[in-house]
């Protein structure tokens, strides 16, 4: 079953609220600018409509890439 458009922009508001704390993990140890760029773009982007599915997902794409090269393989 696809997310709904109301899901989706819950889901949104969370990245959001998580983006910073990410962000700030980078001064611990650093990821690639452009990832970090695209992180905060993506961040401060406001989607509409039928674009909030791409959207949420390209964001935590994002935000996962941000986290994958910070924290790296601790397990």
């Amino acid at each position: 079953m696809p997310i709904s458009q109301e899901d989706a922009a819950r889901l949104v508001v969370r990245l959001r609220r998580a983006t910073p704390q990410v962000i700030a993990l980078t001064s611990l140890r650093s990821a690639p600018a452009a990832d970090i760029a695209r992180l905060r773009a993506l961040h401060e982007a406001r989607p509409k409509g039928m674009e909030l599915l791409r959207y949420l997902r390209l964001f935590a794409l994002a935000l996962l890439t941000v986290l994958d090269v910070v924290c790296g393989d601790e397990t």
